[in-house]
């Protein structure tokens, strides 16, 4: 669980970076700072407390920063059958991060509905492959800073 968990960290890391650099927004990274972290963990709690679990090291995930009404989308793998729950988080001048799942033959899998600076979407893993799209529609001051985790159960 910790190999997957620190492979999708660098290939997100790759592969956001050609995208960042393209859109002149801040390159992923691999791991969330201090402020980050607290904030993932509040978002997470209530998932940890129904049973899931937070693969790899304590703090581990992919941060990055969009613009308002800018995107980031990567390939991730999920382990087959198993209950996930993708949770984003927004510095204090986002005022809406939406987080949105599609499955290879792009069906919408998941969705975050909610509007603020959380997002997070529960799922059942039915496909190898899914298209993760983190969406940064409302910014208060260009670019917001986000963070992404996955949690995982049974």
């Amino acid at each position: 669980m910790r190999t997957l968990a620190l492979g999708l960290a660098f290939s997100a890391l790759l592969c956001g970076i050609a995208d960042a650099q393209q859109r002149n927004l801040a390159p992923p990274q691999s791991r969330p700072d201090a402020r980050q972290r607290e904030a993932l963990a509040q978002a997470a709690a209530p998932l940890l407390q129904r049973g899931y679990e937070l693969p790899g090291q304590p703090g581990a995930g992919i941060t990055g920063a969009l613009s308002a009404g800018a995107s980031w989308t990567h390939s991730i793998v999920f382990p087959p059958n198993r209950r996930v729950a993708l949770v984003a988080v927004c510095d204090s001048n986002c005022t809406d991060l939406g987080m949105r799942l599609a499955d290879p033959d792009g069906r919408l899998v998941a969705r975050d509905t909610t509007s603020g600076a959380r997002a997070v979407v529960e799922f059942t893993v039915s496909a190898p492959e899914f298209t993760l799209t983190i969406e940064m529609a409302s910014c208060r001051r260009n670019p917001c800073r986000w963070a992404f985790t996955s949690l995982s159960r049974p």
